[in-house]
């Protein structure tokens, strides 16, 4: 037996010495295009760059040889020398130096042949992956080729494909031109209805969450007749799922930001003419802001705030002169409405007025009534408009935001009863007294809303990724994320913009490393956003505006926006806040 076992150890090491001899051997016979290459630095760091090694060591933009570059080369060695092909990280993409002049542009290829799209939503081509194929290697070209459309409908805006109304098909050409020499490749595109689309995306999202070990166990086991066995097994552990979420850091999908939409506004301004005050608007002769002018710098704002994806467009600006209506009382009149706001001293603009405190308790306002007024259901049906923006006189009633339609949600407003909509819509009720930083507040409190729809719950010890991201000082102390719409991470206050206290907070983690979470915080204070420093003292309402709105886009530019789900969650909150038809659970 002692015998056998050592025998049979010997024959192993001859072996592996055989197979290292022949090893040895094969390599030294075999020469690697990289054997005669010395690797150096490029200046800025970003990259490698090769070149032969008769060739004087130069900086690449005196090179008269195209150098090989390797991009994301933080595995190759940090200082230079002899650099084998075996060594080559994989999946890099490289260009071997030009022999000859044979190192042409062969053609140009893309990473996705064809995309599904809804109708009236927008592709964000610049981040497609396109290839361009050399004689000797390829290259990531994606943000140097042109778009253009070949056949079918939507437009090109730049680097962006918005799909029409119509269903249907679209081909679009891309182009990129080299030294001279131009290829181009194509990207079909077949367009969808949103609910199309959002039935194929929960079921791709569904396959791809893990299934239990009891359920891949009764999946064997479906027989007709018993698949309700598998059923209740599954509904019960997508219950026990919903409770029990929590953050692993583990991503699943790619995390690239392609997603981007265009939607479309319409716009209702109720703002009466006073007649008996020389037949001005209302908001001119209270001098209050002009709503035209507060709806464009809205749409810079969300723009900015979305890192960009997220465009809007006006529809149409609907001027509306009557008072509006509420389900258990009359509307108001003139009279009513001046002499309730000229009842108690208060500054606006340069002119000082009267005003008390409401005694007409408005409150249950129409919705209904004002949306089949303006027609709203057709338009949101054909997809002529995604939502609506509804300015009025200060305290009329509205909701900051709400929805209506088939899938509405509580939206920090309650969910506007019979208005029959085959499409879901917000609905913001924006007061023109005030500026973008109260814009910029229903946003944020809508944006509340969907996410806690989305995540099931919003609680302080719940460790699902929105409740982390929304952690502050004062509610988890040495926790510190990005807070939320009303507290910041260092706010002790409700609206607490200009806080010089210093609290330790991860929220760079988030702007800068998400989806791969480090853990990494530092100290802040307001002035991270741009807070005007003690308020207490500072106390006007240019600088509570100011305060806000600078606080409002530096949380929301930390929201993820990336593409994949985490935890069964989209990681692109952007999706569930704008998207809601398309991408709610």
């Amino acid at each position: 037996m002692w015998i056998n076992v050592n025998v049979k150890h010997l024959v192993i090491s001859f072996a592996v010495i055989c197979c290292f001899l022949i090893s040895n051997s094969l390599s030294a016979e075999r020469k690697s295009p990289f054997d005669d290459l010395k690797v150096f630095p490029e200046a800025t760091g970003s990259h490698y760059i090769f070149s032969p090694a008769s060739t004087p060591i130069m900086p690449a933009t005196n090179s008269p040889l195209l150098p090989i570059i390797i991009e994301n080369s933080d595995a190759l060695p940090p200082l230079p020398g002899i650099y084998g092909q075996s060594k080559v990280p994989r999946n890099k993409n490289f260009i071997l130096p030009e022999k000859e002049g044979s190192n042409s542009l062969q053609s140009i290829s893309l990473g996705k042949s064809s995309i599904t799209i809804a109708a009236r939503r927008t592709l964000n081509l610049v981040n497609l992956p396109v290839f361009a194929l050399y004689s000797h290697g390829t290259v990531n070209i994606s943000s140097e080729v042109v778009w253009s459309i070949k056949t079918g409908l939507g437009i090109v805006s730049g680097t962006r494909y918005i799909a029409p109304l119509n269903l249907g098909n679209a081909v679009l050409t891309c182009s990129f031109t080299d030294r001279g020499i131009t290829k181009n490749t194509e990207l079909y595109l077949t367009i969808v209805s949103p609910e199309s689309l959002r039935a194929v995306l929960q079921k791709q999202q569904k396959d791809a969450e893990p299934k239990s070990a009891l359920l891949n166990f009764l999946e064997i086991f479906k027989f007709p007749g018993f698949n309700w066995i598998y059923s209740t097994a599954e509904f019960l552990e997508n219950v026990y799922k919903k409770l029990n979420k929590t953050y692993t850091g583990v991503p699943e999908g790619s995390f690239s930001t392609d997603w981007a939409i265009n939607l479309r506004a319409l716009v209702i301004i109720v703002d009466p003419v006073l007649q008996t005050k020389g037949n001005k608007r209302l908001h001119e002769y209270f001098y209050f802001n002009d709503p035209q002018k507060l709806a464009n710098e809205f749409i810079s704002d969300i723009k900015e705030s979305t890192n960009g994806q997220v465009e809007f467009e006006i529809a149409e600006i609907l001027h509306d002169d009557t008072w509006q209506p509420y389900t258990d009382k009359p509307a108001l009149t003139e009279d009513q409405f001046v002499q309730y706001w000229e009842g108690k001293k208060i500054q606006i603009g340069d002119k000082t007025f009267e005003r008390k405190t409401n005694p007409l308790g408005l409150k249950n306002y129409d919705y209904v009534a004002m949306l089949n007024k303006h027609n709203v259901k057709s338009r949101v049906e054909s997809g002529d408009v995604d939502e609506v923006w509804l300015f009025s006189y200060p305290e009329s009633g509205t909701s900051e935001t709400c929805m209506a339609g088939t899938g509405a949600v509580w939206c920090n407003g309650a969910v506007i009863e019979n208005f029959k909509c085959s499409k879901s819509f917000v609905v913001y009720g924006f007061n023109y007294e005030r500026g973008v930083d109260c814009m910029l507040e229903d946003l944020g409190h809508r944006a509340e809303s969907m996410l806690r729809n989305a995540y099931g719950s919003w609680k302080p010890d719940d460790k699902h990724l929105w409740a982390r991201f929304s952690r502050y000082e004062k509610r988890n102390p040495g926790a510190a994320a990005c807070g939320n719409v009303h507290f910041a991470p260092n706010s002790e206050i409700d609206y607490d913009w200009g806080n010089t206290r210093l609290v330790e907070s991860d929220c760079d983690d988030w702007l800068t490393n998400f989806p791969h979470l480090k853990g990494t915080k530092r100290k802040v204070s307001c002035d991270e956003w741009g807070g005007v420093r003690d308020l207490k003292s500072k106390f006007t309402y240019d600088n509570i505006a100011t305060s806000m709105r600078n606080h409002h886009i530096w949380w929301f530019k930390r929201f993820p926006h990336h593409e994949g789900t985490m935890d069964g969650n989209l990681i692109n909150w952007w999706k569930y806040i704008f998207d809601w038809n398309l991408y709610r659970p």
